[in-house]
């Protein structure tokens, strides 16, 4: 359903002259399979540049309307290796997104703690009234409802989270973090 619902939006978005059909691939999530493949690359190309003497400088400009200066060189070493330039640095994007999301969500983990304790010390406290206990029981709740909710940065989805979640050292690791 929700897939029937983001084509319906892409197909609007592209009718109304907003953004170019190619724009929007490069904005779709990104699948399991082309996170391995981006790894894998990833790795692949950064030698590269190291024996070429190149940097990295390349990267995913958010309005879209500036394109970035790619040498020849490096569109022809991404194209080579079957990606678009615009979609390989895009899936950078999205992978450094989501690095920046877990190390979110361990910071939220805390608060998110913090704020259980504080949830039991007011359900605990016999000397507020039960209206006030639970108000304040609710107020945390909806704090740590919207903690939870933080953690994703950068537009990135949950299920591009939870791909690299559990693969957060291998893909630091890769990414040069």
């Amino acid at each position: 359903m929700m897939q029937k619902i983001l084509m319906l939006l892409a197909c609007i978005t592209i009718l109304s002259g907003t953004v170019k059909a190619d724009e929007l691939e490069q904005r779709t999530a990104v699948s399991a399979s082309e996170l391995t493949k981006f790894l894998d690359d990833w790795s692949k190309y950064t030698a590269w540049l190291d024996r070429k003497g190149l940097n990295e400088q390349a990267g995913f400009n958010e309005s879209l309307t500036e394109a970035y200066h790619y040498s020849k060189k490096e569109i022809e070493w991404v194209e080579k290796h079957d990606w678009s330039i615009d979609r390989f640095f895009y899936v950078k994007s999205r992978v450094i997104a989501g690095i920046r999301s877990v190390h979110m969500k361990q910071k939220q983990q805390v608060v998110i703690e913090m704020l259980k304790k504080q949830k039991i010390n007011a359900i605990r406290n016999s000397s507020m009234s039960e209206a006030t206990r639970g108000l304040l029981v609710n107020g945390i709740d909806a704090s740590i409802a919207k903690a939870e909710r933080s953690i994703l940065l950068e537009g990135l989805t949950m299920a591009e989270f939870e791909m690299i979640e559990p693969e957060i050292e291998v893909i630091m690791k890769i990414m040069g973090y």
